[in-house]
């Protein structure tokens, strides 16, 4: 999948693999573990230390010896004399300050880089499992009273391509259109759902992806830019989606392909009015980059379902709101949540979907497979595509994956023997304090 870079993937294996969850609170177990070690041992060492009592008259020698001695081996006796035994070059803080903390650093350093190269130099188990996708609608005016269908079914033609956005995290979908059969001035809809969900918290120029954009009260995204005239009414719906006709009611729309309900949002725009035949319309579709699976070098990806069709298999569910009166006698099977316009599936003439990758990877294999065994690229006609696997291979990631557990091995070393030169040291000193000094 496309990364963090305008035109294709970043080189994700030049890149730190994001941990899981489970690994960084693994992390921070043993750094706690460790720190509480520190202050066991710190306070286990400091049990028989005592400090000076200050009530008590330092001792002074004997007024008589002191007169036969000569005056000058006999220095002057001062008013008091007080040795602090918990001065910084104690035994005891000479130990903890040269042996305990450097050891300590030595083991925690150690143990949390081999920890983290090991991951890195491991498969990651965990595949993907895109939900959702894109589907594509045009408004329906077709109404059950008619005795034909009053004009040709509106279509269109797809070029689109997965590719980094420049920002972090984020990639897009960018589409070219080319409509044919369409009103001008009426309004498409794709609703992007799942895998494609458009988050609401991006920078303005993430959408729009030219100056213009705003945002609206209610949350919305608009592109207001005049200069760009196919541009002219499209919106980033965050709230809104799609619902099944039923009984003269919207309702909640559930197994349609390509459809998630629970994270739908809907890009709509209208059909610009001086459109003439094969003019494109550019349509940009942000959406989270999808994290892939890594094993043995390799690069595993999904992608959802894009611009599927799905006629009669599916289900609805809790009302959503009426059919609005003016459309009570509409032969379209969905609606417009927001609106309530009735719109119907818009007939995909042809797709060409492309997926950037890295100059660096291999294409290793692909369902359905590509037009060109070498590139990420999809055609179909007449319909749109499912679910897309493929995987890329990295030459150089065995030698990488062996260089990495190399040297997780050789620091995972380094904080063992610094452990047992620690517990050594521990010891050692214990047994001093348990022996008796003599006379």
């Amino acid at each position: 999948m496309a990364r963090d870079r305008p035109g294709g993937i970043a080189l994700k294996y030049l890149r730190r693999v994001p941990m899981p969850p489970t690994a960084r609170r693994g992390k921070a177990v043993v750094f706690v573990l460790i720190g509480l070690f520190y202050l066991a041992v710190k306070r286990a060492l400091s049990v028989n230390s005592k400090p000076p009592d200050r009530n008590v008259a330092p001792q002074r020698p004997d007024s008589a010896t002191v007169r036969d001695r000569p005056s000058s081996l006999c220095p002057p006796a001062t008013s008091q004399e007080v040795v602090d035994d918990s001065s910084e070059k104690s035994p005891l803080n000479v130990f903890v300050r040269f042996w305990v903390t450097p050891l300590l650093i030595v083991v925690a350093a150690s143990a949390y880089l081999a920890a983290d190269m090991w991951h890195r130099s491991l498969p990651d188990p965990s595949l993907p499992h895109p939900v959702g996708g894109l589907v594509m609608f045009v408004d329906d005016d077709q109404r059950t009273t008619d005795t034909y269908r009053t004009s040709a079914r509106p279509s269109a033609a797809l070029r689109a391509e997965v590719a980094g956005s420049g920002f972090d995290g984020i990639s897009y979908l960018k589409l070219h259109v080319t409509f044919a059969n369409v009103t001008p001035g009426a309004r498409w809809y794709i609703a992007a759902s799942g895998q494609y969900h458009v988050p609401s918290d991006l920078d303005l120029v993430i959408y729009c992806n030219l100056p213009g954009a705003v945002r609206e009260p209610s949350g919305d995204v608009a592109c207001r830019n005049p200069s760009h005239e196919r541009f002219a009414g499209v919106e980033y719906r965050f709230t809104d989606r799609i619902g099944g006709i039923l009984n003269q009611a919207i309702a909640r729309l559930v197994d349609l392909d390509g459809y998630e309900d629970e994270t739908a949002s809907v890009v709509t725009g209208e059909v610009a009015t001086s459109s003439y035949p094969g003019e494109e319309t550019t349509i940009w579709i942000p959406f989270k980059t999808p994290e892939a699976a890594q094993y043995s070098g390799n690069e595993y990806h999904v992608l959802a379902p894009v611009f599927v069709y799905n006629y009669g298999d599916y289900g609805t569910i809790e009302t959503l709101r009426t059919l609005p009166s003016a459309y009570a006698t509409t032969a379209a099977p969905f609606a417009d949540v927001r609106s309530g316009h009735p719109v119907g599936y818009i007939h995909i003439a042809s797709l060409d979907l492309r997926a950037s990758y890295s100059a660096g990877q291999q294409v290793q294999y692909s369902s359905p497979p590509t037009s060109r065994s070498d590139q990420l690229d999809w055609t179909t006609t007449g319909e749109g595509l499912g679910q897309v696997s493929y995987e890329l291979r990295d030459p150089f990631a065995a030698n990488r994956s062996a260089g990495l557990g190399f040297a997780a091995g050789l620091l995972a070393s380094i904080a063992a023997a610094a452990a047992f030169l620690l517990l050594e040291k521990l010891l050692d000193r214990w047994q001093a304090r348990r022996v008796p000094r003599r006379s």
